[in-house]
């Protein structure tokens, strides 16, 4: 019978089981799934009663101006008629007929995604335009960078600066320049001092202020004139050219004639009408920023040209290939014509030039950039303008740690705190020089001057914020927004320090590669850093880029997934209890480090996603965020306050995602690991414990939507993780998004203009679980083809998912790997290729090649192997703790295991590679179509179609069948791609991979119910015990055998890496023979 993406007959149920360990907190089993479309979610209704919320304040300061605007007060009954009409119309209901009792619930959620992206645009220049640009602060902060390293004039300052300005700013700044209020170096002195007495709150109303002392100072000078007309002729009568006719006329704005010309369908650069094919006849030049090879240029693409041209340096310094053309002629902007032989470069500035619009987020601030480019260099309008002290992060520099006018600004939010101050190094550890002011919205400042022409606070010191909370007590804390923190090897227990990090250009990692495209379809290798080393220690990052990253690539994985870099003062939390979210973990070395892991990555064409935790944060206080909670209201805290605030499984603290600060905090730690460390994206941990009140804890989801969308939903995260979504596809469009959540919430994986919340793909987190259930408590015989085959197609067809047989999860202390559940002690004894195996590790291999590739070839668009897991790695991973008395033994990976040439561990490694390579050569995960046409309970054989490929999977301990018939799509020829049973992947080589299998037709044409297990086609072939096999249809027309295409397919890729040589991969077993699996 056949099945197409089918989804479980009955919910299979499960509950969190009371544990506190970050491996077993998932163990929750995914619902029943509804086949139709994707939903997303809203509150529960009581019949179709409205909300049940008890209303709620949530308090968004502004931050622009120093303006009081306490809170535009958001009630959960409120409406914004501007997105009425948007929700109305949410695209994801018309997808799936079970949303539409939750309409009311979806127009909630989707108008408070809507009320927050509203306050962005409103107060931070925009969601998109904070995603794409740099802020007018950092734009005035490069500015000055650039007039002190040129030193410019000051009076030239603004002069210099409308150079780079364009489009509506440029037609702005025009307009005021005319209205006298501001000359080539500023206000004019008459006006700008008037207006600063009194102190005006905004642009505008520094202008309108602007406006009447001009008035006024006109008046003022016409009162003054002499009683003589200047104009009235002389005895000597009025020079012949000052003697002609002088007709009046109207001066009108750049906005007037912009509208003007709209009106009369004119061009906006010349005074001809404007058509399909147009050109102005006034030459202008277009700016664009773009990279070429990783590098940033400047696009200089001229209108009045036929060609356009780079500066020789760019071709050097990015290495371009260039092609010698023929003779050319070119016209350049004024008019002439010269005669060249030219070198270019194969490609057009569209394909290389990455737009970049400079300006784009100060046109859309317009006034306020102004006002920031006067405050800095013509004296401030407003001396207390505050929306400086909070800022999103922008550009490479934290902006709580800034580098300002000859001097360090540090900012840190602390409302609870009563007094603070700076310490460290570099004063001493005493503050009373160093103390700090606090402004309404609970930011304490401090600029600190540069000493001798050098910053006050070197690099690589450590610093930390001292203040006083109400009962009258002074701590230190570690920095909330610190990008690294160091703690003293050899003092136990010793607190973290947070490290002032600014490297000097020299010190300071130059990435080299850019990043690789993004793949069809995800093949992710999950990593710990710290614990890659076979040695008993910690490794390091440049150790993991130049040893472990060649293995990855060498097994054809595309994207690596790095567990553990934000920072966290307990290493046996796997990196889940973050104290330091900006700050990289520095037991595995430095910042530049991880930046040449990175790098490296990227010149393998691996794609890297960070394991990013914004579900909690630690609850140490000395050490993390949670020190600056002193009992302060929710709203002026980064948490909940009470039990809504603290999670009881996890011992951790509870993020409160309505609070503004906590959403700058969190979407910009998102764009500073994105931009400053170039992450091609991120896995979302503890997803399900964000989406409800509930977190999962003992929660059992039956597939019922009203588990999804009701009272214990919680729309803040939903709204946060929406902007999340949003922000990172706006900075990086191709980056990967994974969702990790075991709820199966409808509407995860959709984009958020649709509705959803954004991810890409989310985990299959049942699969796992059932691979445990079925290697723990039942027998071969009994295994369910059915079963086997519902749990790895439950889920939503118009949602994507990541699967995987086994995580890090399942490799904890306490729980049992895939190989180790199916050898256990006899992989200690029995892997040795000089003896026979036992009958446990015929089968233990087997089914560990079986249950990984039916995982990836079935179970979703995507897949994931945890670190070893591909070769079998024994035993678990057991971090530094008093009960084993702090031993690395276990937690480390044996590489040695897989290198040695007489342990069968090279097997399962083989065949892990050969999967990914069948990926590589057919992209059957990114394919749409998914058919199983057999699941044979007797037979114990699953037969499926994924892509053009056929599987056929046949899990029975004993039978072979030979002449087995399998269905089909497509008539023709067909050859064996893969073979679990090849000798090089330890098996018995019972399949001929010469054989032809021709097809024949099965039924009447256009009738199904006619076929073979509704298949048009079919063939026969053998199917060995505990055996999978795919196979290909042969093209006729090929002239290439698929041995030499993937020969040729495999050959070194890998490009000599400057700092650290040519990658060699001591464990090379990818030869042209390997490749024989492949007929």
């Amino acid at each position: 019978m056949m099945r197409s993406l089918v989804f479980l007959p009955k919910p299979t149920l499960g509950s969190l089981p009371l544990s506190s360990s970050k491996a077993t907190r998932n163990r929750q089993y995914l619902a029943k799934q509804k086949s139709i479309g994707v939903t997303s979610g809203s509150q529960k209704f009581l019949g179709n009663q409205t909300f049940l919320f008890a209303s709620r304040i949530s308090i968004y300061r502004r931050v622009q101006d120093s303006s009081t605007i306490s809170a535009p007060v958001i009630d959960d009954s409120s409406t914004m008629t501007s997105t009425e009409e948007d929700t109305d119309n949410i695209g994801i209901l018309g997808t799936d007929p079970g949303l539409e009792p939750y309409k009311d619930h979806f127009k909630y959620r989707v108008r408070k995604y809507a009320e927050q992206k509203a306050l962005f645009e409103k107060y931070e220049g925009g969601l998109e335009e904070f995603a794409q640009e740099v802020g007018a602060s950092t734009w005035v902060y490069k500015a000055n960078r650039y007039f002190s390293y040129y030193n410019t004039p000051a009076h030239q300052n603004i002069l210099m600066a409308s150079f780079h300005m364009e489009e509506e700013v440029l037609v702005w700044f025009q307009d005021v320049k005319e209205s006298g209020v501001v000359t080539s170096c500023g206000p004019k002195d008459e006006i700008r001092l008037s207006v600063r007495l009194l102190n005006p709150t905004s642009l505008n109303a520094a202008f309108r202020l602007g406006k009447i002392q001009e008035e006024y100072v006109h008046s003022h000078k016409r009162m003054m004139k002499p009683i003589f007309d200047s104009r009235r002729p002389s005895i000597l009568g009025l020079p012949k050219n000052d003697q002609k006719l002088r007709i009046p006329f109207q001066k009108i704005s750049p906005a007037q004639m912009e509208a003007r010309r709209e009106q009369k369908g004119l061009c906006y650069y010349c005074v001809e009408k404007w058509n399909l094919g147009h050109k102005f006849k006034t030459p202008r030049t277009m700016r664009l920023l773009g990279k070429i090879r990783g590098h940033w240029v400047v696009l200089l693409v001229d209108t009045g040209s036929t060609h356009n041209f780079w500066d020789a340096s760019i071709i050097t310094k990015a290495q371009l290939p260039m092609v010698r053309s023929l003779k050319l002629e070119v016209k350049i902007a004024d008019g002439s014509v010269i005669k060249i032989i030219p070198l270019s470069y194969p490609y057009t500035a569209s394909k290389i030039a990455m737009l970049h619009m400079q300006n784009r987020r100060m046109r859309k601030q317009g006034n306020s950039a102004f006002t920031e480019l006067l405050i800095k260099w013509q004296g401030t309008l407003n001396e207390d303008a505050t929306w400086k002290s909070f800022m999103f992060y922008n550009n490479n520099t934290l902006t709580l740690w800034a580098r300002e006018d000859g001097g360090i600004v540090y900012r840190e939010w602390a409302p609870g705190a009563q007094e603070a101050q700076l310490v460290g190094d570099f004063n001493g550890w005493n503050g009373a020089n160093h103390k700090m002011e606090k402004n309404q919205f609970g930011v304490w400042s401090i600029k600190v001057p540069d000493s001798g022409g050098n910053p006050a606070i070197p690099h690589n010191s450590r610093v930390k914020f001292r203040f006083m909370h109400g009962n009258g007590v002074w701590v230190d804390r570690i920095p909330a927004w610190i990008k690294y923190a160091t703690v003293d090897p050899k003092s136990f227990g010793a607190p973290y320090d947070g490290v002032y990090w600014d490297p000097p250009p020299s010190e300071r990692y130059q990435f080299k590669y850019p990043r690789p495209p993004k793949p069809k379809a995800p093949r992710i290798y999950e990593a710990h850093v710290g614990m890659s080393s076979s040695e008993p220690r910690i490794n390091s990052y440049r150790e993991f880029a130049d040893d472990i990253l060649p293995r990855i690539q060498a097994n054809n994985y595309n994207t690596v997934q790095l567990m553990a870099v934000l920072e966290h003062s307990y290493y046996a939390s796997f990196g889940y209890h973050v104290t330091n979210f900006f700050a990289a973990s520095s037991r595995s070395g430095t910042p530049e480090d991880l930046k040449y892991l990175i790098d490296k990555a990227h010149s393998l064409g691996i794609q890297v996603l960070m394991d990013v935790i914004h579900s909690h944060a630690s609850s140490n206080v000395t050490d993390g965020l949670n020190g600056f909670d002193v009992g302060q209201s929710s709203q002026e805290s980064y948490f909940h306050t009470g039990d809504r605030g603290y999670h009881k499984l996890w011992d951790s603290r509870l993020f409160n995602y309505a609070n503004w600060e906590v959403l700058r905090f969190l979407l910009s730690n998102l764009r500073w690991w994105l931009e400053e460390f170039k992450f091609d994206g991120f896995r979302f941990d503890g997803v399900t414990s964000m989406l409800y009140h509930h977190h999962g804890i003992n929660t059992g989801f039956t597939g019922n939507y009203n588990e999804y969308f009701s009272e214990a939903t919680d729309v803040d995260a939903v709204v946060y993780l929406m902007l999340a979504n949003s922000l990172i596809h706006n900075i990086l469009p191709d980056a990967t998004v994974i969702a990790e959540d075991v709820s199966g919430m409808p509407g995860l994986g959709r984009p958020v203009f649709e509705g959803g919340i954004g991810f890409d793909y989310r985990l299959a987190m049942a699969i796992p679980d059932k691979w445990i259930d079925y290697l723990k408590n039942k027998n071969d015989e009994d295994w369910s083809m059915k079963e086997i085959s519902s749990s790895l197609t439950n889920r939503r067809y118009t949602e994507k998912c990541i699967s995987y047989a086994e995580s890090h999860d399942q490799a904890i202390v306490g729980d049992k790997t895939i190989a180790f559940l199916l050898m256990d002690k006899e992989m200690y004894s029995g892997m040795s290729c000089l003896t026979d195996a036992s009958p446990t590790i015929e089968r233990g291999i087997a089914l560990h090649k079986m249950i990984h590739f039916i995982t990836m070839a079935l179970g979703g668009e995507g897949y994931l192997n945890f670190m070893g897991n591909e070769f079998g790695h024994p035993e678990w991973i057991d971090f530094p703790r008093e009960g084993n008395g702090w031993s690395y033994e276990k937690c480390r990976r044996q590489w040695d295991l897989v290198d040695v040439e007489h342990l069968r561990y090279k097997f399962m490694n083989a065949f892990d590679r050969a999967m990914n390579l069948l990926d590589d050569k057919f992209s059957f995960l990114a394919s749409t179509k998914q058919i199983v046409s057999s699941t044979n309970e007797e037979d114990k054989v699953i037969v499926f179609e994924r892509g053009d490929l056929i599987f056929v999977f046949n899990f029975h301990p004993e039978n072979s069948y030979n002449g087995y018939k399998v269905g089909c799509d497509l008539p023709g020829k067909y050859r064996v791609a893969l073979d679990s049973d090849a000798r090089e992947f330890g098996g018995h080589g019972r399949v001929g991979h010469d054989a032809d299998h021709f097809t024949s037709p099965e039924g009447i044409p256009g009738m199904p119910e006619t076929n073979f297990n509704n298949r048009p086609n079919s063939f026969k072939v053998l199917s060995p015990p505990r055996t999978c096999v795919v196979y290909y249809r042969v093209e006729e027309t090929d002239l290439v055998s698929v041995n030499e295409t993937l020969a040729a397919f495999t050959g070194a890729k890998q490009e000599d890496f400057e700092e650290s040589g040519s990658v060699e991969d001591d464990n090379d077993l990818q030869t042209v023979e390997e490749t024989k699996k492949i007929v």
